[in-house]
């Protein structure tokens, strides 16, 4: 029996949405996750309102 070499895990882009509504986060993240694409999402009202940094959510999750 020979060992086979691993493959590696494929390769999912990573799309970051930024919105303020939440049907638009929901389809696109449906198209591109159908597409092979991996996503977050973040709502344009929490960066204004200092809810959410822009900087660390980028940070955290380092979209491609």
């Amino acid at each position: 029996m020979t060992d086979r070499p691993s493959r590696p895990p494929p390769f999912h882009p990573l799309v970051a949405i930024f919105t303020s509504r939440e049907e638009v986060i929901e389809s696109v993240r449906s198209a591109l996750e159908s597409e092979g694409f991996s996503t977050v999402a973040a709502r344009l009202a929490e960066i204004q309102s200092g809810t959410l940094d822009l900087v660390a959510f980028v940070e955290a999750h380092d979209p491609d």
